[in-house]
């Protein structure tokens, strides 16, 4: 037995080794996306020492939605501390990250194949296979590559070592055995888990999954019988009842999110074809499905609008129910299913997250790898496969999948492959056009900003091009400012980045456009003031700012535009909002003072004693 664990577990270490090699070609490349304000601009991971201050200071340095992931900011900032702003060694974490999560993959199939009763080495080799396929597959380049899903990715390995740890104790509870120390080993990894990231409050979900299919709440003991059936149906009625009277109350929205063109109604159609769109990407995941931006994902406004969304939520519901008539006969094919959909319970529900993204499939592949592999099973089983030609088929979907995962690490690793590649896989998504008008820009910049440099020329040309899709600002915003820069732009590019900003969704990233624009004069960009304080106007009416944002506008305005007047607005919103905060106040005051703006500040005063009373 200790020498098949040890064959075993050198085996594994195999498959893990070749999963994380795939990868490797990625490590070029940049920071993409959200890497940007949660590691490049998030001065609090830059630690020079990793003293406890620093690194206490790193792990809480950033969290947009209100909650810290701390193991992976953690991390992070000790890999700014090793190499700077690299993102090659990020990367290089992500990929050992991978690497023991391949690990702990195979460690977690071999233990649920061996509680559905198959025979010990039939589950090592099913687990090594199942493993390999889950780690090299297409939909993974992006939660091991994208540097930022470091939190989803620690947050699955830690999740897939308590699912392991669950299944220990209940299997030694079957046998009465002791299972106190799984329980300890357990506890602790969850909490490591909902360190990385808070979906991970699903375990519960998880390991009833695991009960429904595989333990059937079973044990030796009979009052342990009762206790984990009374416990499971207390906590299933708690969730419901958190869910209905807290969460949907909570973020239900009858109008479009904050920053979002969608409603909770819309949000919930709109997943049934998101995880479809999974589900084809998994089975058939061809190079040029996976487009890594999808901001242009069709919003559901109706069942049939469009008409593919009441099938694909009637195909959820039927694979769900397949599932349930199914747990018994086929477990692993139901608990597939389950942790599948539970994975996505988080992510596919009324928050106003964004609706697609790739990386919301690293753990809920696992669930999908079981489902396949039992089916294929089943097929084998049934037609009677010879063994050679059941190798033959695993072989050619390791080498199909490897060479399409091979192929995007690839473009991955290249900054102009990807920017290409971006806009060639998603010709409608502002993003791509976006993304690879930045990557002509940084050429730019980078080369010594030369005049003529056909560079900044690629740059205006892809964003005028994304400039045509209607949903987004940000294209404009740079064509106005690299040509600004060219020193040839118009007032039809500034009336239609004007025109634009006034209608689409007041998102993040049309909002952050007039921060962009700030931020260039600035640096020295001689953007047209009047123009430029119309646009600030237009965003900070339609998508309210904090009391902070207003004050930097202020100041903006008085010390890099002739237009003083238009600043007291803005001082009069900030000094209203941040009221509160007194020392922030009075900064806002001495500041104003010291620039001879006095009266500005009695003004400011006496609108506040008039607010207040």
């Amino acid at each position: 037995m200790r020498t098949f664990s040890k064959n075993f577990f050198y085996a594994a270490l195999l498959v893990a080794a070749l999963a994380g090699a795939v990868f490797v070609p990625g490590l070029g490349g940049q920071f993409l996306f959200d890497d940007k304000p949660n590691i490049v601009y998030n001065v609090g991971l830059h630690v020079q020492s990793l003293s406890i201050e620093s690194l206490t200071n790193a792990i809480y340095s950033f969290a947009p939605s209100g909650y810290h992931r701390i193991l992976p900011e953690l991390t992070f900032a000790v890999d700014h501390w090793r190499a700077g702003l690299d993102p090659r060694a990020f990367k290089e974490t992500n990929i050992f990250i991978h690497f023991l999560t391949v690990l702990a993959v195979t460690g977690f199939f071999r233990k649920t194949l061996l509680a559905a009763n198959l025979p010990r080495e039939r589950a090592a080799a099913l687990a090594l296979l199942m493993a390999l396929l889950w780690a090299i597959h297409p939909i993974q380049v992006s939660s091991v590559l994208y540097i930022v899903q470091r939190m989803q990715t620690m947050g699955t390995l830690f999740i897939v070592l308590a699912l392991w740890a669950y299944l220990n104790m209940r299997s030694a509870q079957m046998e009465g055995a002791p299972s106190r120390l799984y329980l300890i080993l357990l506890v602790f990894l969850w909490v490591l888990a909902i360190a990385c990231k808070e979906d991970s409050a699903l375990l519960p979900a998880y390991t009833l999954a695991i009960e429904l299919t595989l333990f059937k709440f079973k044990a030796s003991n009979s009052r342990l019988e009762v206790l984990l059936k009374r416990g499971y149906f207390l906590c299933t009625v708690f969730a419901l009842l958190l869910y209905f009277f807290l969460i949907v109350p909570h973020f239900w929205s009858t109008d479009s999110y904050p920053g979002r063109n969608f409603n909770s109604f819309e949000r919930l159609l709109s997943q049934g074809r998101a995880l479809c769109l999974y589900i084809g990407q998994i089975v058939l995941p061809l190079p040029s499905r996976f487009s890594f931006y999808y901001d242009n994902f069709e919003i559901s406004r109706s069942l049939f609008q469009p008409l593919t969304t009441l099938p694909s939520l009637a195909l959820v519901v039927v694979l769900l129910c397949i599932a349930w008539l199914m747990k018994d006969r086929r477990p692993l094919l139901a608990l597939g299913i389950f942790l599948y959909f539970s994975a996505h319970i988080v992510a596919s529900n009324i928050i106003g997250l964004e609706l697609v993204f790739e990386h919301r499939n690293h753990f809920a592949l696992i669930g999908a790898i079981l489902s396949l592999t039992d089916l294929t099973v089943l097929a084998f089983d049934k037609f009677q496969t010879p063994r050679t030609i059941r190798l033959a088929v695993s072989m050619i979907v390791i080498i199909i999948l490897g060479a399409f995962t091979l192929k995007n690490t690839s473009i991955w690793g290249n900054p102009r492959a990807f920017s290409e590649n971006l806009t060639k896989v998603s010709p409608f998504s502002a993003r791509a056009w976006n993304a690879k008008c930045g990557y002509y820009f940084e050429l730019y910049e980078s080369a010594g900003s030369r005049p003529n440099d056909p560079n900044l020329d690629n740059a205006i040309s892809a964003c005028e091009t994304g400039g045509r899709i209607g949903y987004a600002a940000s294209s404009l915003s740079n064509v106005v400012l690299f040509k600004t820069i060219r020193g040839d732009v118009t007032d039809a590019d500034w009336d239609r980045y004007i025109q634009r900003i006034s209608v689409v969704s007041p998102s993040p990233e049309n909002t952050y456009t007039v921060w962009v624009l700030i931020g260039a004069v600035e640096r020295g960009v001689p953007l047209e003031e009047s123009k430029l304080l119309k646009a600030i106007d237009i965003v900070t009416r339609r998508s309210p700012m904090d009391y902070v944002q207003y004050a930097r506008i202020g100041f903006f305005i008085l010390e890099k535009t002739s237009l003083d007047a238009q600043a007291f607005e803005y001082f009069e919103m900030s000094v209203h909002l941040g009221r509160k905060d007194e020392r922030f106040v009075k900064s806002v005051y001495s500041e104003l003072e010291k620039q001879g703006h006095s009266s500005w500040v009695e003004e400011l005063k006496s609108n506040s004693v008039r607010t207040n009373s």
